[in-house]
């Protein structure tokens, strides 16, 4: 098995259960990473991967792809996120928009990843409507994820239904 700490961001990857290349994207909780593989990113247990080959190619044979297992859903996970700051961290109320919003999409970012490991179909992400600028960040992010089927606009545009494979 390979270990974590051994990884550097950009190395090669081999996803064992599907055969697909990839780069090393970082870690993603315990004993898991995420292999970027295109333009999505794909979160892996650390015992499905192996380094690639060097002269492997970075494009995956899409009749090789197959899902991989997943592991059981958590009681304790929540199937939404409110974004709005004051719900999220009251303390950056009035801190710069720049820095709101950075906070914001991480905050999207770990929801979506710790989602996908526990196994959740369908999540709400409530990111208010405001200027449109947080929506599309997240839009942006959701498309990042192989993962993500399907995505519906809730609440009048103030939220996003999401909808794993």
């Amino acid at each position: 098995m390979i270990d974590i700490n051994d990884l550097w961001i950009g190395d090669l990857l081999l996803l064992k259960k599907s055969g697909r290349i990839g780069k090393f994207d970082g870690r993603s909780g315990h004993k898991k990473v995420r292999v970027k593989i295109g333009n999505k990113i794909v979160i892996s247990p650390i015992t499905n991967i192996e380094m690639a080959p060097e002269s492997s190619e970075t494009t995956p044979d899409i009749f090789s792809l197959r899902p991989e297992k997943k592991i059981v859903k958590s009681s304790s996970f929540s199937d939404q996120i409110d974004l709005h700051i004051e719900v999220l961290n009251p303390s950056l109320k009035h801190a710069r928009v720049e820095r709101i919003v950075d906070f914001q999409v991480k905050a999207a970012k770990k929801f979506i990843e710790e989602s996908i490991a526990s196994n959740t179909k369908q999540v709400l992400i409530i990111h208010g409507k405001g200027e449109g600028v947080l929506k599309l960040e997240i839009a942006h992010l959701l498309s990042l994820y192989d993962e993500v089927q399907f995505t519906f606009e809730k609440n009048n545009g103030g939220a996003t239904e999401v909808w794993f494979k």
